[in-house]
């Protein structure tokens, strides 16, 4: 029996576990390149981050951590789309990458659940909701919302479930639901849950400079410049390189700033 064992382990398990580290390898490739491209705003980075998670699915087609990795790209592909608004066809170019999203996270939802998958899928149903038909609006809330029960359910204690949440309520109206209080509760709810945060590579690991950018708006939002100041320089300790932080939200905030003490800026 003994030799049996050992033969089985001599000729089978080294043939598994390659096809595993590969799998999770590029899973981690595609998130390093995906961080690149939020922190740059960087369309070129997420291109490769596609490519990337692509070769790796042509070899693990059905890895819910790639297909999760996949369709995360492709969500902060239609963020920037729509962040950027340049160019003819953007709505066009978002809604495409939307579809993307949908489809692979839909499909790492079905063969390995994260927290974050969900509260992606209704980061995405949010993002059409705000961006097309307002005849199918309400259905795509209701998915939204189911979604993020979703997540809640899976992960309570998540920080990227709460980050995604606090983003929703930010950009969603008070007498709906959302709004700057709401939203600043769900951040620091998931900051507080980002110092325990145990996530290895290649887990999802994202979030953590985005939570106080995040927090420095909400803030700024309500008049509340000192703590907008401290939340950006805290993103700023955090993703020394995020170019939205320091090129767009610090500068606004100065803006602000100089508003409050009665000067005016150009």
């Amino acid at each position: 029996m003994r030799i049996a064992a050992f033969l089985f382990v001599l000729f089978f398990v080294p043939a598994a576990l390659p096809a595993q580290s590969a799998a999770a390898a590029a899973a981690d490739t595609v998130q390093r390149l995906a961080d690149a491209g939020f922190l740059h705003d960087d369309l070129a980075s997420f291109a490769a981050a596609r490519a990337a998670a692509a070769r790796g699915l042509t070899r693990a087609p059905n890895d819910g951590l790639l297909l999760h990795y996949a369709g995360y790209v492709h969500f902060r592909t239609a963020v920037l789309h729509l962040q950027s608004g340049k160019g003819e066809g953007v709505r066009g170019r978002v809604g495409m990458h939307l579809d993307s999203a949908e489809h692979l996270l839909g499909r790492s939802s079905a063969v390995h659940p994260l927290p974050e998958t969900y509260a992606l899928l209704s980061s995405v149903q949010a993002m059409r909701a705000a961006t097309g038909s307002p005849l199918a609006a309400l259905g795509q809330v209701r998915r939204s919302s189911a979604a993020m029960e979703q997540a809640l359910e899976l992960g309570p204690a998540n920080p990227r479930v709460w980050l995604l949440r606090g983003i929703a309520a930010a950009q969603t109206p008070r007498l709906m639901g959302g709004g700057a209080e709401r939203a600043r509760g769900y951040l620091e709810r998931a900051l507080a849950l980002f110092a325990a945060d145990p996530a290895r590579p290649p887990a999802p690991r994202w979030g953590r400079g985005e939570v106080h950018a995040w927090l420095g708006v909400v803030h700024a939002r309500s008049g509340r410049l000192k703590e907008a100041r401290r939340a950006y320089e805290a993103a700023l300790r955090v993703e020394p390189e995020a170019v939205r932080v320091r090129n767009v939200l610090v500068p606004r905030l100065a803006r602000a700033e100089a508003r409050a003490r009665g000067e005016t800026q150009p």
